[in-house]
């Protein structure tokens, strides 16, 4: 009974265009784990027994959450179906986990440890190695990089077909990462074998996906990346928030470069709102220097446009130049690097410090730059920063950060 309504839930799931995945294996698991108890419905004991199985509270709240939603969709039919409480393992809060961005040598460790894997001989070794700087080198999901087939390799890049949210895209690749994925072919053809995956292991299948997760983590302990006491640490998915972040600090400080290619990166990501591509953006040393560069550039431009607008809109017996009140629109933007600043760890300025530059002449002209820490706080303070901020760069609306998608090397410490 379980089985079939199950069957019956997941083609519902497919046909409304989700692929449902992992929520089906979890779901499979469960059901296996109620019949042998004898059960022919979800009844809430059984499902918190399941639940609690999990490593982390994090795992049993998502175990619940997906039986639960199962449980309502059959309850409509089938009112013996009980329906666990939301919070019956506490109040659910999504926490965003902190990408973790790789430096060079921690990629080329990896794929150095990848290609010394066993056995000997085989093409497992270059097929992981070849994976995941692919996975580096493109951003890629890796449920896109798996389903990749050989016709999908074509010369203007890799064709990325119905990936989530059922859409398609074509990637180019960097000539680096070209002949990487060449030299895989050369080597995969030998095998002789009909299956059309480009990926594939020793068995002559492609890997799962788990299997991938798992060969990862055991790389990652073996080098040093993650401690084997606990399960934190790099994950795999950081190579796509690593993409993301080293894109952008090839941008510079240049803001309308920034702005230029942000929806050129959503398209190369596969996202279908720009907003979703600063979800994978982080804070690190690069870009604070980059954003902070942008900020002090762009207030000295707007003090000598309020300067201009100020000479030229002045009516006679008016009060000083530097006593008269800027336009709303440079009020507002003069507010929005202050708090751009005040985000990147900088001290945050007020309406008071930049009238007193401009009664002095400073920061009029580009000659005349400000020297850092001359803000309402002392130098490597900021009082105006929000404590417990989050670490995700969330862009101002008259400051976009963006990147332009430019194609990683295979080795990204090689841009040769």
């Amino acid at each position: 009974m379980l089985s079939q309504d199950l069957d019956r839930y997941v083609e519902l799931q497919r046909a409304s265009g989700l692929q449902f995945r992992t929520q089906r294996g979890l779901l499979r698991r469960f059901v296996a784990f109620a019949e042998v108890a004898g059960d022919t419905v979800v009844r809430t004991d059984r499902a918190l027994e399941w639940a609690a199985l999990a490593p982390s509270l994090g795992h049993r709240r998502t175990r619940l959450g997906i039986v639960r939603r199962f449980a309502l969709a059959m309850r409509l039919e089938d009112p013996r179906y009980e329906v666990p409480a939301a919070d019956a393992l506490g109040a659910w809060r999504f926490e965003r986990q902190t990408p973790y961005i790789y430096t060079c040598d921690e990629i080329s460790g990896l794929i150095r440890a990848a290609t010394m894997m066993g056995p000997p001989g085989s093409i497992r070794p270059l097929t992981y190695a070849t994976l995941f700087g692919l996975l580096v080198a493109t951003g890629l999901r890796v449920s896109e990089a798996l389903a990749l087939r050989i016709g999908d390799v074509t010369r203007d890049g890799l064709v990325i077909r119905e990936s989530k949210f059922r859409k398609s895209r074509l990637v180019p690749l960097h000539p680096t990462a070209r002949r990487a994925i060449d030299a895989y072919l050369a080597a995969r053809m030998k095998l002789g074998t009909a299956n059309e995956a480009l990926f594939l292991s020793d068995t002559g299948k492609a890997p799962a996906y788990p299997t991938v997760v798992a060969i990862f983590l055991n790389l990652a302990r073996k080098i040093g990346l993650r401690d084997a006491s606990h399960d934190k640490g790099p994950r795999l998915h950081d190579f796509r928030h690593t993409f993301a972040v080293r894109s952008l600090e090839r941008c510079g400080a240049d803001r309308r470069e920034v702005s230029r290619h942000m929806l050129a990166l959503s398209t190369y990501m596969g996202h279908v709102d720009a907003r979703n591509t600063y979800w994978y953006l982080q804070a690190t040393p690069a870009l604070m220097m980059q954003i902070a560069e942008a900020g002090r550039l762009c207030t000295i431009q707007v003090q000598h446009d309020s300067a201009c607008f100020t000479s030229q809109h002045v009516p006679a017996g008016s009060p000083a130049p530097g006593t008269r009140r800027q336009p709303a629109y440079l009020r507002g933007l003069c507010l929005q690097l202050s708090a751009s600043v005040a985000l990147c760890g900088g001290p945050a300025e007020d309406s008071t410090q930049l009238d007193r530059d401009r009664a002095t002449g400073r920061g009029s002209h580009p000659e005349v730059p400000r020297t850092p820490g001359n803000g309402t706080g002392k130098r490597g303070q900021n009082p105006k920063r929000p404590s417990g901020g989050h670490p995700l760069l969330l862009p101002l609306p008259r400051i976009p950060i963006a990147v332009l998608p430019r194609p990683g090397p295979a080795d990204p410490c090689n841009p040769n």
